[in-house]
């Protein structure tokens, strides 16, 4: 108990401190990653390419010059108002940011302490600087996805402050113009606001939340409407099916997911990537006692696995922005195992693990940064990429 007390009062004593610290931690990692600017890939070729057309003629060309059709308008947009050097200072703010609004919205919800060492350990893992060392729009996205999220659970404790309600819905509408996988976010949030209304059956928060949750994807609707309506051949999705590769998208999830535990060789038997992954999501899932944030992971999680097959390369990529979700269930676990056995050799057991966990990632960390590092000085436009 006495150590639980301690903790707490460190934390609240030196919390800005420690936050600031972490944040430095990540720009010098940033920095040290993109030192001869951010790299670039396929993506961000076709990026780049639709930002130089709005530019100069408000149209949006991808770089073979087709239509820029398989990403929303957003990023282009944005893209627009600067050169690469002026959009790397822009990218580094949101970089920055969204690691403080993923504290901020998490602090909200589970012991301010807690959420610290979440926050430290995935500082210190590869994911924020695999989406950050690249011109992808990750970065912005998970800035729009927490700043969004912690808005909305500011309004939810004080719905008489309706313009933080506001500031939320322009955060995630903004969200889901910049990736399409924003849609998912807005549909687990709608499903909070259901959970809410079973509680409470307050028809008025149900009917309000809906039309503003409208509101927030519409233009995303809109915007892949209109490309569906004036479909190209190059555009032709047709032959897409969803669902039907839900477990092959499982075992890459799955295989991302041990990543951050142990390294997996190539060979490793499916069948216990699978089995690993699922217990993981499973206790992420069933020992989360918080409904908002577990409603908002998993619903991103089952929609992505729902897409068409997509490559284990990438996976990475797309769970990043939600990976500090599996992170502080992960501290919660490790936090409730230490308090309920009583055995010193267990906890010492338990300890060792956790910090061979923290090794072997700051080790990743430290082996994919040093190749970004060289890519970027040497040849920040191959395809090439690592992790």
């Amino acid at each position: 108990m006495k150590g639980k007390i301690e903790a707490k009062t460190i934390t609240d004593q030196y919390e800005w401190q420690i936050v600031g610290g972490l944040l430095l931690l990540a720009f010098g990692i940033h920095v040290y990653s993109t030192f001869g600017g951010l790299i670039w890939t396929s993506d961000s070729f076709h990026y780049w390419a639709a930002s130089r057309s709005f530019q100069s003629e408000k149209v949006f060309l991808a770089w073979d010059g087709g239509a820029y059709v398989f990403w929303p308008p957003l990023f282009p947009i944005v893209l627009s108002f600067f050169n690469e050097t002026t959009y790397h200072i822009i990218h580094v703010i949101c970089f920055l940011s969204s690691l403080f609004f993923i504290y901020l919205f998490f602090k909200h919800l589970y012991p301010k302490h807690l959420v610290i060492i979440s926050l430290a350990i995935f500082i210190l893992s590869v994911y924020p600087y695999l989406i950050s060392s690249f011109l992808w729009s990750e970065t912005i996205f998970t800035f729009l996805l927490f700043s969004g999220l912690f808005y909305y659970e500011k309004w939810s404790q004080a719905k008489n402050k309706n313009y933080n309600l506001l500031i939320s819905s322009i955060l995630l509408t903004l969200m889901c113009l910049q990736r399409n996988a924003g849609v998912f976010i807005i549909f687990g949030l709608s499903l909070y606001c259901f959970v809410i209304f079973l509680k409470d059956r307050n028809w008025k928060f149900l009917f309000t939340s809906a039309l503003i949750n409208l509101l927030i994807v519409a233009p995303n609707i809109v915007w892949n409407s209109y490309h569906k309506i004036h479909q190209t051949e190059d555009y032709d999705f047709s032959d897409r099916h969803f669902i039907v590769d839900f477990i092959p998208n499982l075992e890459t999830y799955s295989v991302e997911i041990i990543r951050f535990f142990i390294p997996i060789q190539a060979d490793t038997p499916p069948w216990i990537l699978l089995t690993f992954g699922l217990t993981i999501l499973t206790l992420v899932f069933v020992r989360n006692p918080k409904t908002f944030p577990l409603i908002i992971f998993s619903s991103y999680i089952i929609f992505f696995m729902a897409m068409p097959k997509f490559e284990t390369s990438e996976t990475g990529r797309f769970l990043a922005p939600v990976f500090p979700f599996i992170i502080l269930q992960i501290v919660l676990l490790s936090k409730e195992a230490l308090s309920k056995f009583h055995s010193k050799r267990i906890k010492i057991i338990i300890s060792t693990l956790l910090a061979l966990l923290l090794l072997y990632n700051i080790a990743r960390t430290v082996q994919n940064v040093a190749q970004w590092n060289y890519r970027s000085i040497h040849n920040p436009k191959s395809a090439k990429i690592f992790f």
